[in-house]
């Protein structure tokens, strides 16, 4: 028992068996749910945090979105949006299962555990934000669509990609969730970003046709294939149409074929262009 009898991670260890997994960080979620008796959306972070004895402090940060001081306090950014710094800080609460887990790593084992444990935490703060009791039945009733997932980041005050890529978790349809943004192939020449000189205009008039690539990208657990990092949208596309319209935040939806390097066929796709840093992106949401 920890002073005062407070719960804490080491609390929730002593129940648990098995080495550290992305399971164990779920049900990790689970249990700080249930002790702060959470039962419906938004979850109160703040009486997750409550449970524990955490203190939160939000402040400009130069580098990290925000971090877990001596398993006290949660510094978060406080120049990230909201929908960040909540994430953010769901994620840090997480942290305090890795800070009780540390010390019982073998120390061959700490290379891996330390890799692994970031995308443990995010798995978990997905978990404790969206909590699949209380975010998948609604998905069920309500289906897969960037609309609802509009809905449910309102509801879980996330971001969209958030709910989108929880949405994907439940597994109820074959989907794949990508943000496109314009850009070249690896090593493709670009004349305007090597300095190579021109003899007539400007090196950039020598530039080849930007494309559409996918520069991030997710599936559902049941699609075994999913797209490649980097690949190029035709022109004709749902995602390109957006991205050529230029009215951010207005969802296409379409049916269209595929000729990508693993899928070919006629899909339904929605796409929605999006701002990042600035840059137009386009989200698109596949469904096979």
């Amino acid at each position: 028992m920890t002073p005062n009898n407070t719960p804490s991670a080491e609390m929730f260890l002593q129940q648990q068996e098995g080495l550290p997994s992305e399971a164990l960080f779920l049900d990790y979620a689970h249990y700080l749910l249930d002790l702060a008796g959470i039962t419906q959306l938004p979850v109160r972070l703040d009486l997750v945090r409550a449970q524990l004895n955490l203190k939160r402090h939000a402040g400009p940060l130069s580098v990290n979105r925000g971090f877990l001081h001596d398993g006290k306090v949660i510094f978060i950014n406080s120049d990230d949006p909201d929908t960040v710094q909540r994430f953010t800080e769901a994620h840090e609460i997480m942290e305090t299962l890795v800070t009780a887990l540390r010390p019982n790593i073998p120390s061959d084992q700490r290379m891996k555990f330390n890799q692994d444990k970031e995308s443990w935490c995010e798995r978990g703060a997905a978990e404790l934000l969206m909590p699949s009791n209380l975010f998948f039945p609604i998905i069920q009733k309500e289906g897969i669509s960037l609309k609802v997932a509009r809905q449910m980041a309102s509801l879980c005050q996330t971001s969209l990609t958030a709910a989108v890529r929880r949405m994907l978790d439940s597994d109820l349809a074959a989907c794949i969730f990508a943000i496109l943004q314009e850009g070249y192939k690896k090593h493709q020449l670009v004349p305007s970003q090597t300095g190579q000189e021109s003899l007539w205009g400007k090196p950039s008039d020598w530039d080849p046709p930007a494309e559409l690539r996918v520069w991030k990208h997710w599936k559902s657990p049941q699609v075994k294939n999913g797209l490649v990092r980097n690949e190029s949208f035709s022109r004709d596309s749902v995602a390109y149409r957006v991205f050529q319209a230029g009215s951010v935040g207005e969802v296409l939806v379409d049916q269209e074929y595929l000729d990508l390097a693993r899928i070919k066929g006629t899909v339904h796709s929605e796409a929605m262009l999006i701002k990042i840093n600035g840059a137009p992106a386009v989200m698109t949401l596949i469904h096979l």
